[in-house]
This record gives C-alpha cells, sequence and structure tokens, in this order.
C-alpha cells in the first residue's frame, strides 16, 4: 500500500500498510478507529463482493503464528541470545519521536517506529528467536529442522508482505475489482454521488497495470522500485470465464 499520513484531531499518525492485501474488506479497523475503502460494494457483480467479503489473513495474526513455531532447541540458546531484538510492540508516535530527536535520545525503538509498520516489529523479533541468522552453522543432523523452519518462517514473511495467495480465479476476479473500482471512481469524480465513493490510491493503480510489486513496501520501497508485471496467461483466463 502507498505510504500515507492519516490525520486525527491533534497527532498525525503514519500509516504505511495496516492491511494485508490491495483487496482487503471494505471497512476495516486501525487502533480502534474504523477506515474505509470502498464505500459500497453493492455495485460490483456478485463474485466480486464475495471476493471482497472473502475471511483473509490479517497482519496482527502474523506474529503470534511465528512466535509458537518450535525453535532448534536448547543447544542453540546462546545463538538465540545473540538475536534478541529491543522489546517494544507499541510503535512510537510521531510526537514521541520528535522529542526523542530533539533530546539526542536516538535508540533502537526509534529506529523501529521510523522503518516498521504496525506489527513488523514483534514479526522480526519472533523470527530471530527461530531462525539461526548470527553466523553461526548447525550441525548436520541439526540441518533438517532449521531447513523446515526458514521454510515456515519464509512463508509467513511472505504473507505479511504479499498477502495470501491468490488462485487464478481469485487473480481474474481482483483483475475484474480493480477495472470496475477506477469506474467507479470515475462516476464518482463526475457525479459526486455516494454510492460511487471509493479511494483510488497509487497502489490501486499499480494493481491495475497489472504490477506485481504494487504495494510498493518491504524490500521494494526502500530500495528497488522498478516495477514488475505479471503475465497474462490466456489458458486459465478463458478457464475463469467458463467459471464466470
Amino acid at each position: 500500500m502507498i505510504v500515507k499520513s492519516i490525520q486525527s484531531q491533534k497527532v498525525q499518525a503514519r500509516c504505511m500498510s495496516y492491511v494485508t492485501n490491495l483487496h482487503q474488506a471494505p471497512s476495516y479497523y486501525v487502533n480502534g478507529i474504523k477506515y474505509i475503502n470502498d464505500y459500497d460494494i453493492e455495485e460490483y457483480r456478485p463474485q466480486i463482493q464475495a471476493f471482497l467479503t472473502k475471511r483473509r489473513t490479517t497482519k496482527r495474526e502474523i506474529p503470534p503464528k511465528a512466535h509458537i513455531l518450535k525453535d532448534m532447541g536448547a543447544a542453540y540458546a546462546n545463538t538465540y541470545f545473540q538475536q534478541r531484538l529491543v522489546p517494544g510492540e507499541v510503535l512510537y508516535d510521531e510526537t514521541h519521536l520528535k522529542r526523542l530527536y530533539d533530546g539526542d535520545s536516538i535508540n533502537s525503538q526509534y529506529i523501529h517506529s521510523v522503518f516498521c509498520e504496525e506489527y513488523e516489529k514483534n514479526l522480526l523479533e519472533n523470527v530471530c528467536q527461530k531462525r539461526i541468522m548470527n553466523g553461526s552453522v548447525p550441525s548436520f543432523l541439526d540441518k533438517p529442522n532449521e531447513d523446515s523452519i526458514r521454510e515456515k518462517t519464509a512463508e509467513l514473511l511472505h504473507t505479511f508482505y504479499k498477502g495470501d495467495a491468490l488462485t487464478p480465479l481469485e487473480s481474474d476476479i481482483e483483475r475484474m475489482y480493480i477495472s470496475e473500482k477506477l469506474d467507479k471512481h470515475q462516476k464518482y469524480q463526475k457525479k459526486k454521488s455516494y454510492r460511487f465513493k471509493v479511494k483510488w490510491s497509487v497502489s490501486d493503480f499499480n494493481r491495475f497495470q497489472d504490477q506485481l510489486n504494487y504495494r510498493m513496501n518491504d524490500p521494494e520501497y526502500f530500495a528497488n522500485t522498478k516495477p514488475e508485471f505479471q503475465p497474462f496467461d490466456l489458458d486459465n483466463a478463458l478457464e475463469c470465464m467458463y467459471v464466470h
């Protein structure tokens, strides 16, 4: 999702990507505050409405899943001790960051609050307590267990940053949704009717062009911003057309 600032009464809360996918539910909550992505989904086809209301993994669910994974055991306790991160489940707000900066008290939690989004710090902390990442080499007998941990944590990281994997039919419905959402956005600009109101973002526009990295966050946001386009599969498209 695009980097944006949400105006509140007194503070400006930094909001990078609170939701997992572009196709999140029409309404979602962040710290008890309701935000709306699409105001009236009854304008869409039934399959799009079902797609938008499907239950998907949220970001706050992923750090606990990493926490309950089985680690390499007591033999690697010293390794995990060296990989500990500073505690801090809640990111500092903008006012607190400014106060720390003015007082020359920049610490690790300050860096996390600047560069991490909500729940990201917790996920990285739990992953560091499962993987062997400090240069130590597990024994040959423990290698299968270490490979399994890396595979499971990689899957959780992919879900956190990229969202749940979509089936070919869901990808086709997503294309339909983005196209019709753009039509609604254009109608709202002309008619100013509430039934056509949507939030059209840069991420929406990138996905409309079939970009794989349309969210432009970790690691693309800070490193490679070159777009990656998804190839069009005609066979899957024809098969999905029969289903529609």
